[in-house]
């Protein structure tokens, strides 16, 4: 049977894909995965350098706010 849930994110795991602007993420990223749990919420999990860094401006727990950060992939073909 088809996982149609998860037919485009498993097409994004698959290596053809890169970060090339992380946004708000440690970087520099070395691998990433993009999964969807049993609620369909999207996770993204991240590999990076133990030294890495973001750029992104932290906000006190319990903020509420919008995001409106984000991050770049493109097809490593390009």
């Amino acid at each position: 049977m088809l996982n149609w849930k998860n037919q485009s994110i498993d097409l994004l795991n698959e290596g053809g894909f890169r970060i090339t602007e992380p946004g708000p993420l440690q970087a520099p990223i070395h691998g990433f995965k993009i999964r969807r749990d049993e609620n369909l919420t999207l996770w993204l999990e991240t590999e990076a350098a133990l030294d890495a860094k973001s750029t992104a401006r932290p906000h006190p727990s319990g903020t509420v706010r919008i995001n409106i950060e984000q991050a770049e992939l493109v097809a490593r073909f390009n």
